[in-house]
């Protein structure tokens, strides 16, 4: 693999010259280490020294992997070895020569292979394609496989499909499946009939080869096992029949589904009815599209549609009809440009935004909508194979899952009718390495989405300004609260464990504890710990009481109990009030509602969760400490007064409550 040029350093004329001179004055502290051999031994995958092999190795700095020297080459012995003259302190990239040459490497296909500083020997596993016999049971003949494997490429490990395709099964359900031995890998069933694409245990394609159940084994070269997959395992879509009846005769139709948002389907003829079946669709928002003539001029038409899996693998036709739009009047050659807002930060989201053309944003925007799309991308190789989708609303959370993507796609799909439909598409690189690809190649793409660029972080952990503190009378039959203080980066909750001389007491989780007899002349403390998703928390404990004293004459505290069968204080909760502020009174149709609520209680903000139900649709949102949280409503789509009821359930010292109010859609 060759170095990446951007990051070598190199030293210019003038710098060099400085180096040498300050050199020549220097007197010498330290001797430099002598090469030491570093014996590499070329294997097959089963072991087999292989001589004759030409393979490179380069000086690589062993914190970064970044050239450190030019390659050299050199020639395996009879032996399958050749041998390094290696620095200690160096690190070594090794290589075939041949472009298409791969090692394997624990059980992942790499073009390389790094030593480790002073390493005296490595072994290199070259693999081979082998041919694994499979069969389908229940047999189906012409169904297309192929194997799903892990390639390791610039620190990045992406599911590839390996060695091509295999020729189609066989009346008896028999083919043979090219493999990359030495690498574990999934068998894949191409599309046929109601089959969607899918590993053959039916686990979906869109999800990584390694989360999907069934992942055989390396093969072995000599003699390959023979595999049998259970196709009564695989899934159907429900077919899509398109009915594009306004074109001229035998319009063509395609789709471009979640698993390729960069590349669309073989166009299919249709029939004498201008009319066609598609089937085998991956579920999922797919855009179905026709083109052909109308008065022999030049029309397309497209329609989103929503595939889904066929349970009984028998269901009716999905029935889509396309209007054909003449080019000359279609908004399809235009572009929309995407961008997105927000943090790239677990928890947090990030917002999908488009620019309309100018001939768009000039027509009535009562009649323009706009619909999203996000994917996920695995592999450059194949964009569009390996992509899936993650929602279909304007927003996207950030995960830890981000982490197994190499770049986030967002498209946009801004209809019209009579018109037709414009795609926008964004992408953005989660890896550096590939922050400098050109975006070329991905059909209609917008400029790459910075926001969405590695790397991607944690949000901020809480941490005090204000320690918890513990409040009350250390007596048996008293009972003591803990506050938690004062903390940044907002938590949105805090768990609390009550311990006796430094050991938990079962059950005692809440805010507020009573003292037992069990508690006599020990220290009580709590464990304070907030909660923030995907923030790395580092809880607290407060400081001890003093030793617990005997009970006072006249008895205990009456109340409930703790969660652990203890007898707690009864709490007051005070009243909670809601306030409901509407970004917008009018909203037009088609668009969405933004409402922020705002809770208190006993002159406090209030905690705890409210539920907003806007026409028939509820959402639900945790209050921030402020005790606010804003809700972005469902798309509006009928006119007139729309009614907002907004519910809070209280907590341990809040009542609930209860609000409502109206939008006007218009």
């Amino acid at each position: 693999m060759q170095s990446n040029p951007r990051r070598s350093r190199r030293c210019g004329p003038a710098l060099g010259l400085a180096v040498a001179v300050a050199l020549a004055g220097a007197q010498p502290t330290q001797a430099f280490a002598a090469p030491t051999p570093l014996v590499v031994t070329v294997a097959s995958v089963s072991g087999a020294p292989l001589p004759g092999e030409v393979l490179t190795y380069t000086p690589v700095a062993c914190n970064a992997k970044v050239s450190a020297g030019s390659s050299v080459s050199a020639t395996s012995d009879a032996a399958g070895q050749f041998t390094i003259p290696a620095l200690p302190t160096q690190c070594y990239q090794i290589g075939l020569s041949t472009a298409a040459g791969v090692f394997v490497a624990d059980g992942v296909i790499t073009q390389s292979v790094t030593t480790s500083a002073g390493a005296s020997a490595i072994t290199v596993s070259v693999p081979s394609t082998v041919l694994v016999p499979v069969t389908v049971s229940p047999a189906q003949a012409d169904v297309t496989l192929a194997a799903v494997q892990y390639a390791s490429n610039m620190g990045l490990q992406m599911p590839f499909v390996s060695a091509g395709g295999a020729a189609p099964t066989a009346a008896d359900g028999t083919t043979y499946v090219p493999v990359v031995s030495g690498a574990s890998f999934q068998i894949l069933v191409r599309a046929h009939g109601d089959y969607f694409t899918q590993y053959s245990d039916g686990a979906t394609f869109t999800a990584p080869p390694g989360s999907a159940s069934g992942t055989f084994a390396p093969v072995d070269e000599a003699s390959p096992a023979p595999i049998t997959i259970d196709s009564t395992a695989w899934r159907t879509s429900r077919p899509v029949h398109v009915s594009a009846a306004g074109f001229d005769a035998s319009p063509d139709v395609e789709s471009t589904s979640p698993s390729s948002f960069y590349s669309t389907s073989t166009p299919v003829a249709t029939d004498a009815e201008n009319s066609v079946t598609l089937r085998g669709l991956t579920p999922g928002p797919t855009l179905i599209s026709a083109n052909g003539t109308v008065g022999g001029a030049a029309a397309a038409g497209s329609s989103l549609v929503t595939v889904t899996e066929s349970a009984s693998g028998a269901e009716s036709p999905l029935e889509v009809a396309i209007e054909p739009v003449l080019n000359a009047d279609s908004i399809s050659t235009l572009s929309p440009i995407v961008n997105v807002t927000g943090n790239a930060v677990y928890g947090e989201s990030l917002t999908a935004h488009v620019t309309l053309p100018t001939a768009i944003a000039a027509l009535d925007q009562d009649q323009v909508s706009v619909s999203y799309v996000w994917a996920a991308i695995d592999s450059m190789a194949d964009l569009g194979t390996t992509a899936r989708v993650l929602s279909t609303s304007d927003s996207l959370e950030v995960t830890p899952q981000f982490n197994d993507y190499l770049a986030i796609a967002v498209i946009a799909i801004v209809s019209v009718p009579g018109k037709g439909l414009a795609v926008g598409r964004g992408i953005g690189f989660l890896s550096e390495t590939y922050l400098n690809v050109a975006l070329s190649s991905i059909s209609g793409s917008s400029t790459p989405l910075p926001e969405i660029v590695s790397p991607i972080g944690s949000p901020q952990a809480p941490t005090p300004s204000v320690v918890p503190a513990i409040s009350g009378n250390a007596q048996v039959g008293q009972t003591l609260t803990v506050t938690p203080g004062q903390w940044t980066n907002e938590p949105t909750s805090f768990d609390y464990q009550w311990n006796r001389n430094g050991e938990p007491i079962p059950g005692a989780t809440a805010e507020t504890y009573l003292v037992t007899q069990a508690d006599l002349a020990a220290q009580l403390t709590v464990t304070v710990t907030p909660v923030k998703q995907y923030a790395t928390v580092t809880p607290l404990t407060t400081a001890p009481t003093a030793a617990v004293t005997a009970a006072a004459s006249g008895g205990t505290d009456t109340g409930g109990t703790n969660a652990g069968g203890t007898p707690t204080a009864p709490v007051k909760k005070a009243a909670a009030s809601i306030s409901v502020k509407l970004a917008k009174k009018k909203v037009r149709k088609g668009k969405r509602a933004t409402i922020t609520v705002t809770v208190r209680a006993g002159g406090a903000a209030g905690t705890g969760k409210v539920t907003v139900k806007v026409g028939s649709k509820k959402f639900t949102k945790k209050l921030s400490r402020a005790g606010k949280a804003t809700v972005k409503s469902q798309k509006l789509t009928k006119r007139g007064k729309v009614k907002i009821t907004v519910s809070y359930g209280g907590n341990a010292t809040a009542l609930s409550a209860k609000k409502g109010t109206t939008i006007r859609v218009r």
